[in-house]
């Protein structure tokens, strides 16, 4: 449905972090923020984004609900300050990935390298087929 109302000089923006526990697009989370004239730059929306200002070295990646002629809606990336935010109906719609989380899930998920073993002298490998050698102690048992 249409967003609620709110002071034209105000803009809600929705948000939740990609891939962690307890959040999803269906129970985002939102701010508002100043919007001259409507429109929010990304500078702007960085500028009043929450978690950034309580973890202002974390690294994030953004991507914003662009509506979409073929799919209804697409994720579009956005990096440069001055780019005017993309609104799907109406709303301000972000999606977030927590970059040094990611870093940290793909160095805990790296696969282990598999390493071939030294090559054996054709003598050895026989030596270590053979069957053991009998001992009057292995004999008695």
């Amino acid at each position: 449905g249409p967003p609620p109302s709110r002071a034209p000089s105000m803009a809600l923006a929705l948000y939740f972090f990609a891939g962690e526990h307890g959040e999803d697009e269906a129970l985002p989370n939102a701010f508002e923020m100043p919007a001259k004239a409507g429109d929010v730059t990304f500078e702007e929306f960085l500028r009043h984004f929450p978690p950034a200002r309580v973890e202002p070295a974390a690294a994030f990646a953004f991507r914003f609900k662009t509506v979409d002629a073929t799919y209804g809606y697409v994720w579009t990336d956005v990096r440069r300050p001055e780019q005017v935010l993309p609104r799907h109906e109406g709303l301000i719609s972000a999606k977030i990935l927590r970059l040094d989380l990611l870093e940290a899930r793909q160095l805990a998920r790296r696969p282990v390298r598999l390493r071939r073993k030294p090559a054996v002298a054709p003598e050895a490998r026989r030596a270590a087929d053979a069957p053991p050698l009998r001992t009057p102690t292995t004999e008695a048992a």
